[in-house]
């Protein structure tokens, strides 16, 4: 494991360090919804490769 999830792909700049640093998956069906820790991020990724990020921590 290299610290990354080759399903997902993040919108924000992400490093080898975020992906450490996430914290709670969430699988929901087909969706899988992740926070990480340190940036405050919700993103919700579906299985197509589509994905949403609400900076809610801005």
């Amino acid at each position: 494991m290299t610290g990354r999830l080759p399903l997902l792909r993040v919108s924000a700049p992400v490093d080898d360090g975020v992906m450490a640093g996430i914290h709670s998956v969430t699988v929901l069906g087909s969706q899988i919804a992740f926070q990480v820790a340190f940036s405050g991020h919700s993103v919700v990724a579906s299985e197509a490769g589509t994905r949403q990020s609400a900076p809610n921590a801005r």
